[in-house]
């Protein structure tokens, strides 16, 4: 059994000739190339998804922790001024406010 050289002119009789083994070669390369194009797209598509869940959890924290603020600072601002308030109702008296700490 003998086989064929692939020729090296496009236009000799031979069964394949080398540029259409050449262009299968390609189409193959293509697909390849499509195919992990195709899966490296699924998972970033996925990392994605991922960070955007991550991102909508860390915001609604953040949201909680300004809501807590908001609730917090008014009292806060109340006992301040309760404790201030013997200064603004008798201004001219001698009347001294006891330090915290």
């Amino acid at each position: 059994m003998t086989r064929k050289a692939l020729p090296d002119k496009p236009g000799s009789d031979a069964c394949v000739s080398k540029y259409e083994l050449e262009a299968a070669q390609i189409q193959g390369i293509k697909a390849l190339l499509l195919a992990s194009a195709g899966i490296v797209a699924c998972f970033l598509f996925r990392a994605a998804r991922e960070l955007f869940a991550a991102g909508e959890k860390a915001f609604s924290a953040f949201l909680t922790l300004l809501t807590v603020f908001a609730k917090t600072v008014p009292p806060i601002l109340i006992a301040g001024d309760v404790r201030h308030a013997p200064r603004v109702v008798l201004p001219g008296s001698n009347v001294r406010v006891a330090p915290l700490f």
